[in-house]
């Protein structure tokens, strides 16, 4: 299975969610191989700084990072091969607009047979736009996942400490996710 991370705009946790991915897939047991087509290639940056993990190409579970630009080639292609495909946003208006395009990209290059999500991502709970998913998910060209990840600390720290840094709760909601889009 390829599973692609993607969304036209910098900044919205592509590559912390597929690092999170990686190790989760991984701790579970699965091969998992990285694919890094973003030129900062932070992916690949952190997961051969984790203790552990095995840095490959191939696996039966292939984790894709894209560059933040969805008219990029590479994007386009790894989107037409892609069986799973995860947009991260997090809930805000102004990140809306450029989600809907990539959402629209994503939707008229689907292969058949593959899904696509919208993922919230650093969802602060107690705020108006985090109780309120539902209705933002209801606007978008791409279904929502069910599951969406908190503003959460130890997220950050997971990149230099690795899977130990993660608390009980958002091991959880990472592995509720990966269960969800498999």
């Amino acid at each position: 299975m390829k599973l692609l991370f993607l969304q036209g705009k910098g900044g919205v946790g592509k590559s912390t969610l597929a690092f999170l991915f990686a190790l989760t897939l991984q701790k579970a047991g699965r091969v998992v191989g990285i694919r890094d087509l973003d030129p900062q290639k932070s992916l690949t940056a952190w997961l051969t700084d984790t203790e552990g993990f095995e840095l490959q190409e191939d696996g039966e579970i292939i984790i894709i990072d894209s560059p933040p630009r969805i008219d990029d080639p590479l994007v386009l292609a790894a989107i037409c091969e892609a069986d799973r495909i995860l947009i991260p946003t997090t809930p805000s208006p102004a990140e809306l607009a450029t989600l809907r395009h990539s959402a629209g990209v994503v939707a008229s290059n689907l292969k058949a047979g593959a899904k696509a999500w919208v993922v919230f991502n650093r969802v602060k709970k107690s705020t108006t736009y985090g109780k309120n998913l539902e209705s933002l998910a209801a606007s978008l060209p791409l279904p929502a996942a069910k599951n969406s990840i908190s503003d959460r600390e130890v997220y950050k720290h997971v990149l230099l400490d690795g899977w130990i840094a993660l608390d009980g709760a958002a091991k959880e909601e990472i592995m509720n996710l990966a269960l969800e889009i498999q």
